[in-house]
């Protein structure tokens, strides 16, 4: 076994028996010796030498005679154990000067603390880690900024005019509730051409007859704002064509075109394309 660096701060380099005397030579201290011509005569012969926890027995071949045995004061239960602490030793030893090298590092929370078998240890405390923040106001929608110094910054996610249509969602973002709830262009024929998603149109019996149905839930009441167009003649045919609604509830709105032979006779009804525009405040 490798007993280098296993006694205190110093270091066993090697063992040696001259016959009377065990020497175990250190580095950066004084040698150490036992005295073993007690059981080193012709008939007494040292037989081993062992190493049983912190202790070296030296044996002879005179089983009447006790062993003699040197405590070298550290415990290592395994080979590898002594191997693992002499790294870790080497790993702290920076100059390999016996009396100006490291023996510990400890870290308590953001100190770190050198040790020196020599001098008081050294520590150096780091700076603590500095601790930005960012939140968000939910109920008015601003946004604030919290800086390494403490310092607060503010962003407006939603102006504070009294006329913005502009509020605050439920996680603080901008909303935009259009009045716009639903719109299209209708064929002659009844068919969406283009519409809000959920439209549908239904062509009643009769020329010039729609009944326009709204997505479910897209008005509040029955009282919504409806705006209607059709395309012009252009002064041939039916030149004066009109276009109104009627029968409106909270689902639905129906459609009448027809043309109104400038007030002289009831309107006359005919199939045209048309546009709608539904409002909701």
């Amino acid at each position: 076994m490798d007993l280098d660096k296993v006694i205190g701060n110093e270091s066993v380099t090697d063992l040696t028996f001259d016959g009377t005397t065990l020497t175990l030579t250190q580095d950066g201290a004084a040698n150490e010796t036992v005295d073993l011509s007690a059981v080193s005569t012709d008939d007494q012969k040292i037989d081993t030498f062992s190493l049983t926890g912190t202790t070296i027995a030296v044996s002879n071949e005179d089983d009447g005679e006790a062993d003699k045995t040197i405590d070298l004061g550290v415990t290592f239960a395994t080979d590898a154990e002594v191997a693992a602490a002499i790294t870790a030793s080497e790993a702290l030893d920076l100059d390999k000067d016996a009396t100006n090298e490291l023996s510990n590092l400890s870290i308590t929370g953001n100190t770190v603390t050198l040790t020196n078998p020599a001098t008081a240890g050294n520590s150096i405390t780091l700076p603590s880690e500095t601790t930005t923040a960012l939140a968000q106001n939910t109920t008015t929608g601003v946004i604030t900024y919290t800086n390494e110094v403490s310092a607060s910054q503010t962003a407006n996610i939603v102006g504070a005019e009294t006329d913005n249509s502009i509020t605050s969602g439920a996680n603080g973002g901008a909303y935009y509730a259009s009045p716009i709830k639903a719109f299209g262009k209708i064929s002659a024929a009844g068919a969406v051409t283009r519409a809000t998603t959920g439209v549908t149109v239904t062509k009643l019996g009769g020329n010039g007859r729609y009944r326009v149905n709204l997505p479910a839930s897209a008005v509040s009441d029955a009282n919504y704002i409806i705006q209607l167009s059709q395309p012009g003649r252009g002064g041939a045919g039916n030149d004066d064509p009109g276009i109104s609604y009627s029968n409106q509830t909270a689902t639905s709105f129906e459609v009448i075109i027809g043309d109104n032979d400038n007030g002289g006779t009831d309107r006359s009804r005919f199939n045209s394309e048309f546009m709608f525009t539904v409002i909701d405040l």
